[in-house]
């Protein structure tokens, strides 16, 4: 037989049930979509901060940078002078916020005009002296600013910027525009002269960076200088940084498949209704001559359509996605990582074959069996439903093996964590697939033993009747629930994460803050220190009883990132309650003489524990510092060292303070002292801040990192519950018969309809049930086995009854929602057909 009347034939019942067609191609459409939505967001961050990263360093071959975070001005003219160098630009480069663009951040960029014309071409050619001249000795610092910002926030030359270093006000004289040359790090670019940004961000003596162009052929560049520098270029920055983002956007990617994994249930879930529906019409085909080989091509060439269009769709749902979160997801990479300026969400051809690539997958995985049911049914059973169900009942046992199989893979891939995160994934997802495949097991005990009970109760008959149509559907509503229970197992499972990790961030903070009032600037992650007059000030009020000064480096530490933290021990050893994962109190007192605490997630990524060494580049040289203890902290995933002031400032030569917490004496009045500050320091009202607020903008920020996973979450339900939906309609239309006698026994429509609404809900009840216990199983691989080995990080597990009461609610809303539709179908159908035909 030709297979073009076989797929003609195929058609014709997709276009006689257009409501599962479209289900169908939705649940390809949004897994499809999730995942490009995730790829696009990712790319569209590394592509801004590349693009950054090129634009900033010019015709730069390299940088020197220091590992400790900044370098002496004076090792600038040994540099410049060095054989080995071409040319030499010193460079600061600093984030502020200015009143003028509505709090939104710029990037100041501070260069010697003379020097850096061999590098970029940021500020215009000389044609006005008089501005040229401002520009370098100006009463009031005069900058060049992107012509994007110009236009955003209608800025003309002669304009001032208020800039807040500080929380301290501080002005700047627009002079002119520099036109965007359309990278993302070019549209909030303001340029000013070196020795002013030195003077604006306190960074007076000192530079961030010397970028070099390096005679061809020439090696260590760096021979004869301080050990402390060090040398990179583009390449090595971007990798850096890549290498950063890994965890986040690992998870991002993760959740996303767990979202097409759930959408695979929904592909299964039609096309086995697709094949069960046209049963006898196949067998038919089968007894008239037609191949197992064409049937299996014919539906496998359907499966294509449907792949190709949901794909398409899929596609197109993503890019939507992507260009309405990309604003979210990149102010949170600026909250944790580094600033972007992703505001464009751009479609590639790479995006564009892998999201084809995934719907096609997803779509032939999930038409896989269905298509095997075709393949290889003998005819003369075609034509008897209630074989299909036999042979689902039959494998039960098979599936409840094979589940356990995935258990037991599931428990060595959590071993395998510490290995490669990758394995804390393939742990949850063989998780979750065992769970699925328990879920005909658990099915038909459920509906057994809830028959037995509801069969004794009074008033029951449509809640029983509904229980036995599920066992007897099992085929099909197995499907529908195992997909429906991974969806409610992620929702529970990444709750119960979540919350266990803000109430664990929250302890944290309790412990951490204990100050009565702190300045603490919304700039304090790009370090801008604070006025030592106004520190000065605050040591001699009478009504502060101690004053903690708070200030965090970036250093290097074996080539990776890391955090310092500067504190003051005998401010903080009476008064902070710190969590001691490893050491105890009485490490303060080593604390105090020299040796340093760190975080756990710098323990974990580094492989220290107390007792041993870590070491510190300082202005020096390297040093090694003694471990003291492991503390808790959830600042930094990038890891923490904690090092007492009195020792830095020694090391360092550096008193600068970003923050302070102040603990009031007894009796003192907090407003009246935040009334002295802002009448001494104009400007500062929006840093002072009381114990509780910190406390809250910082929780503010964690909640923020999470809202991704909201939506994530989100689609995966929407897909499962549209399986629920697509079973009940497969069960209306392949149990007509059944309705039938039942409406000849006398039961009307509106009995019938509320068998359907029950049986939704019974089948919304068996997956909540399935999926407290593989939703908490879930939460601990996640918290244990991916959430630890990304960042490093412990969480205590708090189980929040809260949870699982909105998920229960929120299963029950959405299965009734989910059964409007057939039960609409039903009723509207009145009285069944006769059964003349039987």
């Amino acid at each position: 037989m030709n297979l073009k009347p076989l797929f003609q034939f195929n058609l014709r019942h997709y276009r006689r049930h257009p409501l599962l067609s479209m289900l169908c191609v939705m649940g390809i459409a949004l897994g499809v979509g999730i995942v490009v939505a995730v790829n696009l967001i990712n790319d569209s961050a590394l592509a801004s901060f590349s693009s950054t990263v090129d634009f900033l360093a010019g015709r730069a071959t390299h940088s020197i940078v220091s590992k400790y975070g900044r370098i002496e001005e004076a090792l600038f003219n040994r540099v410049w002078s060095s054989p080995k160098i071409v040319a030499a630009s010193p460079v600061i480069t600093v984030m502020a916020h200015t009143l003028e663009t509505s709090g939104e951040p710029l990037q100041f960029v501070g260069i010697d005009p003379f020097l850096d014309r061999d590098f970029r071409s940021l500020i215009p050619a000389r044609g006005d002296e008089a501005a040229f001249q401002r520009f370098l000795v100006g009463p009031v610092p005069g900058v060049y600013i992107a012509t994007s910002v110009a236009k955003r926030f209608r800025l003309t030359p002669g304009d001032k910027l208020t800039i807040l270093t500080a929380g301290i006000r501080k002005e700047a004289t627009v002079l002119g525009t520099i036109p965007s040359s359309g990278t993302p790090g070019s549209e909030s670019l303001v340029v000013l002269d070196i020795a002013a940004a030195q003077e604006l961000f306190g960074r007076a003596g000192h530079l961030d960076r010397i970028d070099i162009i390096a005679r061809p052929g020439e090696q260590d560049l760096l021979a004869g200088f301080p050990e402390y520098l060090t040398l990179t270029d583009t390449t090595e920055k971007k990798a850096l940084l890549r290498s950063m983002l890994y965890s986040f956007q690992l998870n991002l990617a993760a959740m996303s498949l767990l979202a097409l994994f759930v959408g695979v249930f929904l592909i299964y879930n039609f096309s086995m209704f697709s094949v069960l529906s046209r049963r006898e019409d196949l067998s038919l085909l089968r007894v008239l001559g037609a191949h197992r080989g064409e049937l299996l091509a014919a539906f496998f060439a359907e499966s294509m359509v449907l792949g190709a269009s949901g794909s398409i769709i899929g596609i197109l749902f993503g890019y939507v996605v992507a260009w309405l979160s990309m604003e979210k997801v990149s102010s949170t990479i600026s909250e944790l990582y580094f600033q972007v300026h992703s505001h464009q969400v751009q479609l590639t051809a790479s995006v564009v074959w892998s999201g084809l690539g995934v719907g096609f997958l997803a779509t032939m995985i999930g038409t896989g069996l269905p298509a095997m049911e075709v393949a290889g049914a003998p005819p003369a059973l075609g034509v008897k439903r209630q074989t299909i169900e036999d042979r689902a009942h039959n494998i039960k046992g098979l599936l409840l093996a094979l589940g356990l199989a995935f258990v037991v893979i599931s428990s060595i891939a959590s071993w395998a964590s510490r290995i490669s995160i990758f394995w804390g994934f393939v742990s949850a997802f063989a998780m979750t697939l065992a769970f699925a495949l328990f879920t005909p097991s658990f099915l038909s005990l459920f509906t057994h033993y809830a028959g037995l009970w509801l069969r004794a109760m009074p008033g029951m008959l449509h809640v029983f009747l509904a229980a036995r149509t599920i066992s007897a559907s099992l085929s099909r509503t197995s499907i529908a629930v195992a997909a429906l229970a991974v969806a409610l197992s992620m929702t529970i499972g990444v709750d119960t994460m979540i919350g266990s990790f803000r109430k664990s961030v929250d302890a944290w903070l309790e412990g951490a803050l204990q100050g009565d009032v702190y300045i603490s600037p919304a700039t304090t992650k790009w370090a801008h220190p604070l006025p030592e007059s106004l520190v000065q000030q605050l040591q001699n009020d009478p009504r502060v009883e101690a004053i903690e000064r708070y200030s965090t480096h970036g250093i290097m530490v074996n080539g990776r990132p890391a955090k310092l933290r500067v504190i003051d021990a005998p401010v903080l050893r009476d008064r902070a309650r710190f969590t001691f994962l490893q050491g105890s109190r009485g490490a303060w007192d080593r604390l105090e003489n020299g040796e340093v605490f760190i975080s756990e997630s710098f323990a974990y990524r580094f492989g220290l524990k107390v007792g041993d060494p870590v070491e510190i580049s300082t202005p020096q040289g390297p040093r090694p510092f003694k471990v003291a203890a492991v503390i808790r902290d959830y600042s930094s995933d990038q890891g923490t060292i904690q090092i007492d002031r009195s020792v830095y400032e020694a090391l360092w030569h550096d008193t600068s303070v970003q923050s302070v917490a102040l603990f009031l004496r007894p009796g003192a009045s907090a407003a009246e002292v935040r009334g002295t500050i802002v009448a001494l320091f104009p400007g500062l009202e929006h840093s002072l801040s009381s114990n509780t607020k910190m406390r809250s903008d910082i929780l503010a920020i964690f909640d923020k990192t999470f809202a991704p996973t909201a939506t994530l979450k989100g689609v995966s339900l929407l897909v499962a519950l549209l399986g629920i939906a697509t079973a009940l309609m497969a069960i209306f239309i392949e149990r007509s018969r059944d309705m039938t006698v039942l409406s000849y026994l006398g039961l009307s429509p509106k009995d019938l309809a509320k068998i359907n609404v029950a049986q939704a809900l019974l089948m919304g009840l068996a997956s909540f049930l399935i999926s407290i216990l593989c939703g908490l199983i879930l939460a601990w691989i996640i918290i244990e086995s991916i959430n630890y080995r990304s960042f490093g990080w412990s969480v205590d597990v708090y189980l929040d009854p809260g949870v699982f009461a909105r998920t229960l609610l929120l299963t029950a809303l959405a299965c009734l929602a989910s059964s409007v539709y057939p039960t609409l179908r039903i009723v509207r159908a009145g009285r069944p057909a006769s059964l003349g035909e039987e």
